[in-house]
């Protein structure tokens, strides 16, 4: 039986859904709960075009465990883009190229870490003859901080800084 477009589709985001529900897990009950309402405003806005805020903000701070991300567990803070950077989906063909080259001890730099969701889940990768240096110029990089702290690892170094071709200063454009 031929598969039809619309079909398609329907399968791919069904299955993109069993995966957004099964591959995130809120740590206590109030951070499931504010992850599931935010996974049901992206749903109706999807399904019905209309949202009067984004749909990946969240109106409290949550903490989730991903399981495609080396069972890290990733504090989201309220009112940012932090939620879609953890999603199964998120950079999915990027994740699978990481996975089958990184390997226990090696060094990995991620460049604009934002709020770790490489480096936390590359760190627990390389493991602690491995390290991952981690830099983060914005505001953000508290969070990647409590990230790395949360995740209790100690081969993740994160420094506030950026990086460019060469030494100069340029201006950090930032939107909360």
């Amino acid at each position: 039986m031929k598969m039809n477009r619309k079909n398609k589709s329907f399968s791919e985001n069904l299955k993109m859904l069993y995966e957004i529900l099964t591959d995130i897990k809120g740590i206590r009950n109030i951070d499931e709960l504010t992850y599931l309402t935010v996974i049901i405003r992206v749903i109706i806005k999807k399904v019905l075009k209309q949202d009067p805020l984004p749909a990946y903000l969240a109106s409290r701070d949550f903490l989730v465990r991903v399981k495609s991300r080396e069972r890290s567990m990733i504090y989201c803070p309220a009112k940012t883009d932090a939620l879609p950077h953890i999603m199964p989906y998120f950079e999915r063909k990027t994740w699978k190229i990481m996975k089958s080259i990184i390997k226990r001890g090696d060094v990995f730099i991620d460049v604009g870490a934002y709020i770790g969701t490489y480096s936390i889940a590359i760190a627990h990768k390389v493991g602690r003859d491995g390290i991952v240096i981690s830099l983060e110029p914005s505001p953000m990089y508290y969070i990647l901080c409590k990230n790395i702290k949360i995740n209790g690892l100690e081969n993740c170094i994160a420094l506030k800084k950026a990086a460019w071709s060469k030494s100069t200063h340029l201006e950090l454009y930032y939107n909360p």
